[in-house]
């Protein structure tokens, strides 16, 4: 199983998942591919909803009173995220520029990362969307245009955490200045 800082690999290269048994018990179990999707779905559901909710809202509370390529491109990001995301967890596509399969950790800069990346992925995609059908005067302009953005921003967010972690950590480990002196 390959190892890349901010990443969480085991998922996309095994069969077994956490579960719940109630009361405190958590196990592994082995899931076939049907139930693996199944459970990385729901991971990535509750990672992207959780974190985009500022976002969302703000888009709904900004809708004009006519149209509905605004609302509708969010909700068409924040699918397309939660789908391309759920494949890259379980392994089935890999992300751009790495070899590593999986998704992002939940370390806490990685948190921090996802809410400002999910938030911007979701803004720029609804408003992109919309301003396209304001351009080209189409009314699915919006689906095509959000749909792609999202798809594409959400493979290049395993790469970028990557990246980000990285960088944290050569960060970490580098003496400071103020003890050398």
């Amino acid at each position: 199983m390959k190892s890349a800082p901010g990443r969480d690999t085991r998922p996309a290269y095994s069969t077994q998942r956490r579960t719940w048994y109630g009361y405190g018990s958590l196990g592994r179990v082995e899931k076939s591919g049907f139930g693996r999707f199944l459970h990385d779905a729901t991971y990535i559901f509750g990672d992207v909803s959780v974190v985009a909710l500022p976002s969302l809202f703000a888009i709904m509370a900004a809708e004009p009173a006519e149209g509905y390529a605004l609302t509708g491109g969010a909700l068409v990001v924040w699918m397309t995220m939660w789908l391309v995301g759920t494949v890259i967890r379980g392994g089935w596509i890999a992300p751009f520029r790495t070899d590593t399969l999986g998704w992002v950790s939940l370390r806490p800069s990685m948190l921090a990362l996802r809410l400002v990346y999910y938030n911007a992925v979701v803004l720029i995609g609804a408003y992109g969307g919309a301003a396209v059908v304001d351009a080209v005067g189409a009314w699915y302009a919006w689906l095509i245009v959000a749909s792609a953005f999202a798809a594409i921003a959400t493979m290049c967010f395993p790469r970028t955490a990557e990246s980000v972690a990285r960088y944290l950590d050569d960060r970490r480990d580098r003496p400071s200045r103020i003890a050398n002196s």
